[in-house]
C-alpha cells in the first residue's frame, strides 16, 4: 500500500509540474534556434507552452526574414494541430523607445487571434501592445496594458481602423516615471495612451518579445492559417533630462490631465466605467473607443476581489486567456 501511494504522489507531483510548466510563458520557453532580424539575434519558440497555452513553431517556413528583411510570424495548421510563433531576445535593453513597425493589416485578424509586441519579465512585470479582439468579433481591436492587467487604469482598449497599404509604426516609450504607447500610419498619430500607474517597474530582468498566437489554443473561428509581418524593430535607450537646466519655457499645450469615459455595445463591463484615471492623459484622432476592457492577469494563486458583479464576470473571462484559471 505505501508503494501505491508512493507512486501516486510522484505521478501527481510530475502532473502538477506539467500544468506549471504550460501556465508559464516565455521565460521558461524551449528554444533550440534564432534568427537575425534587424539588427538583433532573436530566440524562436518551439514546444507546448503559454500563452494560450499553444504549441509553438520554430519551422524556417513558419518563422523568417525575407529579402526585404522583415520578419513572418505565423499561426498555421501542421497535420490537424494549430501552431503559434514567438521570437524573443535574451537580455533586457531597459529603459527606452521601443518600435515595431508591421504591416498595415494588423486590425483585421481572425478574432481567435492575438499579436503581441511587447516586454516581459514574468506575468506581472509584462509591458503590452496587443492587436486581438479576444474571441469576440465586435470588440475592440487594440490594447495597451501595463500588467497586472486586471487592475483598472493598467489597461486601454479601442479600436483602429488601418490602411492595409501602409505600414503601420507601434511605439511604447518606456520612461522611470510613466509609459508611453502610440500608434500611427503615414507620420500622423493615431493614439496615444500615457501610464503613470504604479505598475511600471525598473527594468533588468526583461525583454523585447514579439509573438502571434491563439487565444486560449482555440483554432481560428475562419479555420485559416494566418501570418503577421514585423518589417522593423529598433530600440533607443532612454537619455534622462538635464537636471542643470534652470531656464522657465511657457507652452502652449494643455497638460492638464483628463479623464476619459467611454461606451461601445462590443465592451463586456457597464457602458459608464471610467477607463482612465485622473493621472493619465490620452490624445486620439479618428478613433472610436470602447469601455475598459482587461486582457487577462495569468498570477497563478491570488485571489481578487472586486467592487462588481459585471467587473469581476468580465476579468475572469480575461485571466484565463492564458490557460490559468483564477479562483475568486
Amino acid at each position: 500500500m505505501r508503494k501505491n501511494l508512493g507512486v501516486g504522489k510522484l505521478v501527481l507531483a510530475t502532473v502538477s509540474a506539467m500544468i506549471l510548466l504550460l501556465q508559464s510563458g516565455v521565460s521558461n520557453a524551449s528554444s533550440s534556434k534564432t534568427i537575425a532580424f534587424s539588427g538583433y539575434n532573436w530566440n524562436v519558440k518551439n514546444s507546448y507552452f503559454g500563452p494560450g497555452p499553444n504549441w509553438w513553431t520554430d519551422d524556417p517556413n513558419d518563422v523568417y526574414v525575407d529579402a526585404n528583411g522583415a520578419l513572418h510570424l505565423s499561426i498555421v495548421n501542421h497535420n490537424g494541430t494549430w501552431y503559434s510563433s514567438e521570437a524573443y531576445l535574451s537580455n533586457s535593453l531597459g529603459y527606452g523607445t521601443y518600435t515595431f513597425t508591421t504591416n498595415g493589416n494588423v486590425d483585421s485578424f481572425d478574432p481567435n487571434v492575438v499579436l503581441g509586441l511587447f516586454m516581459y519579465q514574468d506575468d506581472t512585470h509584462e509591458i503590452d501592445t496587443e492587436y486581438s479582439r479576444w474571441g469576440d468579433a465586435n470588440a475592440a481591436n487594440l490594447g495597451y496594458s501595463v500588467q497586472p492587467a486586471g487592475i483598472q487604469g493598467n489597461n486601454y482598449q479601442f479600436n483602429v481602423n488601418l490602411d492595409h497599404s501602409v505600414p503601420v509604426v507601434n511605439t511604447i516609450n518606456w520612461q522611470p516615471d510613466k509609459i508611453v504607447f502610440n500608434v500611427s500610419q503615414n507620420g500622423n498619430l493615431i493614439k496615444e495612451w500615457v501610464y503613470t500607474g504604479a505598475n511600471n517597474f525598473v527594468p533588468g530582468g526583461e525583454f523585447a518579445d514579439m509573438n502571434f498566437w491563439l487565444m486560449k489554443g482555440l483554432a481560428p473561428t475562419d479555420g485559416k492559417n494566418a501570418e503577421a509581418v514585423i518589417n522593423n524593430f529598433s530600440f533607443t535607450p532612454y537619455v534622462a533630462p538635464s537636471s542643470t537646466s534652470t531656464s522657465t519655457t511657457t507652452s502652449s499645450i494643455d497638460t492638464t490631465a483628463s479623464t476619459t469615459t467611454t461606451s461601445s455595445t462590443s465592451a463586456p463591463v457597464d457602458s459608464t466605467t471610467t477607463i482612465i484615471p485622473t493621472t493619465t492623459t490620452i490624445s486620439s484622432t479618428n478613433i472610436t473607443s470602447s469601455s475598459y476592457t482587461p486582457r487577462r492577469n495569468t498570477r497563478k494563486s491570488t485571489s481578487y476581489s472586486y467592487a462588481t458583479t459585471s467587473l469581476k464576470s468580465s476579468y475572469k473571462t480575461n485571466y484565463v486567456k492564458k490557460g490559468v484559471n483564477i479562483l475568486y
